[in-house]
């Protein structure tokens, strides 16, 4: 059975009549009832539905337009190739010659970029070594072994952090806020094509490197690796353009590679000498601007990458071991470099962690549970870290300068509160045998060359600090707490490497090994 055909109706000219015009007309109205009926019953449900949750839709509506007034002072920027016309003649016009020099001036600002980087590290360094040093000096000298002096030493510690972390509050609240925290978002956010107003300006980076100085210095739990990222794409940044804000300078007869495209490339150079600053560690710095920075990364860009970190960790090796000029300079052609890093990887053989440590089978359901646990402390701490920076951006905002720094303080007043309480009431243990005065080592040991300078003490007093403890005794917890960051993780992966054993009868090569980890 044949369906009947439907047939469309012409519309109707204003002012004609006609079947067909009042049919569609008709229909045309039908439609549109239909309609209107449909949005009213949406406007009542949305009607309603404001009406029940008019608080929270008055707080979403405040939280989009502050929002939205924050996006207003950022702008987004394309990193693609320009590909016109016009700049295709202009590539065809430019000589082969100019070509070549720019393309041996990317080189020559890449190994710049790395050296300038590692200049910087190493002035960090010199400083938070001098912080620390004179810190936990002047704590000591006013602890006697086998006294309970505490107050006048946990005054002049808390002094000491509160102070020095207090200047850094005061850097990044008050003169360069894009200074704070690690700059690591920053600069990922740049190099994925958000320009950010300040971020590779002079004084961020001066503020920056400051701040951490005196964070470290404080004892505030932190570290470089960061600060370090963000400094570096500021020096990639700077002398890729060889103009600075900051200083009003603009080199007129350098401007090859001010396109936004070549400015990205440098910073991201500049970010992979700074983690490679860091950690002494080339390729890892390579590795980092390619996996967590730049979306944008090609094989040219990769090598001279590789040239900046290289340089960089060249540079720092140079500056470590020239600082020995002062002392003996004669020794400088014969020096070997690369031993001054922050962690060292022995072989079995070497470090001899098969006599101090084994498992049995039977334990590997065990090291699976550790696993488990680790896992969800891992997810624990993750939520909780969202949960405190979700409170931060509430109740500490950018907006709030004052909080901000109050909030340094009292983070460093209770971090210095439980280092120095934990040292104060830790347990003593004897000092190794091996390092007590009448020794066979204790000579050999004795002075240790630590980081780039000389410094005429023992490892005993070094590492296993007496603090309020018997003179042959260390404090357990001191030990991990009372000392530089650096010097706490460092023994904690060299303990036990060694058998120092031997050294009671002549040094061996258990006695150079043992010297070798606590001076790396």
């Amino acid at each position: 059975m044949s369906q009947p055909r439907l047939q469309p109706q012409a519309p109707s000219e204003p002012g004609g009549g006609g079947g067909g015009g009042s049919g569609a007309r008709g229909a045309y109205l039908e439609s549109e009832e239909l309609a209107a009926m449909g949005a009213a019953a949406l406007l009542d449900i949305s009607e309603q539905q404001t009406r029940s949750d008019a608080h929270l839709s008055g707080e979403a509506a405040a939280e989009l337009a502050d929002l939205v007034g924050r996006m207003r002072g950022y702008e987004s920027q394309s990193f693609d190739p320009v590909d016109s016309r016009l700049e295709t003649i202009k590539r065809a016009a430019t000589p082969a010659r100019e070509l070549r020099n720019q393309e041996r001036l990317r080189w020559a600002l890449s190994a710049l970029i790395g050296a300038a980087m590692g200049v910087i590290a190493f002035l960090v360094n010199v400083g938070i070594r001098g912080l620390l040093r004179a810190k936990f000096g002047s704590v000591r000298a006013l602890i006697e072994p086998g006294s309970s002096a505490f107050l006048v030493p946990f005054l002049v510690y808390v002094a000491w952090a509160v102070g020095l972390s207090a200047a850094a509050g005061c850097l990044v609240s008050f003169v360069e806020p894009l200074a704070a925290g690690s700059g690591i978002p920053e600069l990922k956010t740049y190099l994925n094509g958000v320009q950010l107003p300040r971020l590779l300006r002079l004084h961020t980076l001066v503020a920056k490197l400051i701040g951490i100085m005196f964070t470290i210095g404080g004892g505030l739990i932190a570290g470089k690796e960061g600060p370090f990222v963000h400094g570096g794409g500021i020096v990639g940044s700077g002398l890729s353009q060889m103009a600075s804000v900051s200083l009003g300078w603009s080199a007129r007869s350098l401007r090859h590679f001010r396109d936004r495209v070549s400015h990205r490339d440098f910073t991201a150079i500049g970010t992979a000498a700074g983690v490679a600053s860091a950690f002494n560690a080339p390729i890892g710095g390579v590795l980092f601007a390619i996996e967590e920075g730049a979306s944008f990364y090609s094989s040219t860009l990769l090598w001279r990458g590789f040239l900046a970190t290289s340089t960089a960790v060249v540079s720092i090796q140079l500056l470590e071991r020239l600082t020995e000029l002062f002392v003996e300079p004669a020794s400088f052609v014969n020096e070997k470099l690369g031993v001054h890093r922050d962690f060292g990887l022995y072989s079995d053989q070497q470090a001899k962690l098969s006599q101090h440590f084994w498992w049995f089978i039977w334990e590997t359901p065990i090291f699976a549970l550790m696993g488990v646990a680790g896992g969800l402390f891992g997810v624990f701490f993750v939520r909780l870290n969202l949960l405190v920076m979700a409170w931060r951006r509430k109740h500490v905002p950018p907006t709030s300068p004052l909080r901000r720094l109050l909030e340094v303080v009292i983070i460093a007043l209770a971090t210095a509160t439980v280092v120095f309480m934990l040292s104060y009431v830790s347990p003593c243990r004897e000092k190794p045998e091996y390092l007590l005065p009448g020794s066979n080592c204790t000579d050999f040991f004795n002075p240790v060359d630590t980081e780039a300078f000389t410094i005429d003490r023992s490892i005993a007093d070094e590492y296993f600090p007496t603090l309020w403890c018997e003179q042959d005794e260390y404090s357990v917890f001191g030990q991990l707490l009372l000392v530089p960051l650096a010097h706490a993780l460092k023994f904690l992966l060299h303990l036990s490497e060694t058998q120092a054993a031997a050294c009671l009868t002549g040094p061996s090569e258990d006695a150079d090994m043992l010297k070798f980890n606590f001076s790396a």
